[in-house]
């Protein structure tokens, strides 16, 4: 890995020993991982039926860790899973993107319809939030993703503050702030739920990007010193909340969300 690779992580990992003393528990998102992980044990002991299949994707590049960290995760608190794990390697648009997207949950997962999906859950880290959205909307020649809850992990829904860097990729200038890609995403709200959640001192994209406009995402402090950006889909106070979701429980998360830490 390179310096220019590294600079990102170092910086996150800079970023978290000034957090670390001043930031404190989110009233909105209280729990703490040790807590969140003894939740998840008891999970496990008493696995339900799932509601609808499940779709967890990757994000910008990603060689699929994410993907295949959390679906494991998920496998074990349901009775009978029914997951589809899908990698954003190499994909260099979000047209081949939600193309694949599409396909690998046409593939676990045919519908009978001729304009859409079967109806999913989605559980979306980083860019693969936009990914989801993006393949949610009709487009000509592919089927939409029948999207009934988003939940997304550190995604860049106003833009990413590292996408601004030297691109060679249609993908990451796409995720610049105010791209027309952008633009047109955001310009309706989409007909489906939206969880986002993000660890403070994301440096690649940025907490306050991470929601829809005018939101606050749900937000959890820094616990370790993990990179807060490339390591959000492994907190387990994350993964907990949206588990319960899934499950038709109570979340750990609470309305209003609590505005960011400035």
């Amino acid at each position: 890995m390179s310096f220019s690779q590294a600079f990102p992580y170092l910086l996150s990992a800079g970023l978290f020993l000034g957090l670390a003393g001043c930031v404190t528990k989110n009233p909105s998102m209280p729990m703490t991982a040790r807590e969140a992980r003894q939740e998840i044990v008891e999970l496990r002991r008493t696995p339900v039926t799932q509601k609808r299949p499940l779709v967890v994707i990757s994000g910008f590049n990603d060689f699929g860790i994410p993907s295949h960290t959390l679906a494991p995760k998920f496998h074990r608190i349901f009775t009978d899973p029914q997951i589809v794990k899908v990698s954003m390697l190499g994909c260099h648009t979000f047209e081949a993107c939600a193309d694949r997207l599409v396909k690998a949950v046409e593939a676990k997962f045919p519908s009978g319809s001729s304009k859409e999906t079967v109806e999913v859950d989605v559980v979306a880290v980083s860019m693969g939030g936009l990914v989801s959205r993006y393949a949610a909307t009709p487009q000509p020649g592919r089927k939409r993703l029948a999207i009934k809850r988003l939940f997304t992990i550190s995604s860049p829904h106003q833009g990413a503050d590292l996408a601004g860097l030297p691109a060679f990729e249609e993908v990451q200038t796409d995720m610049r702030f105010g791209s027309p890609f952008l633009r047109k995403l955001n310009a309706t709200k989409p007909p489906y739920e939206i969880f986002p959640y993000v660890r403070i001192g994301d440096v690649i994209v940025g907490a306050k990007n991470t929601a829809l406009g005018g939101e606050s995402p749900w937000w959890v402090p820094p616990e370790d010193v993990s990179p807060a950006h490339g390591f959000a889909y492994d907190d387990d106070r994350i993964f907990l909340d949206i588990a319960l979701r899934l499950r038709g429980e109570k979340p750990i998360s609470t309305l209003p969300r609590t505005p960011l830490p400035r």
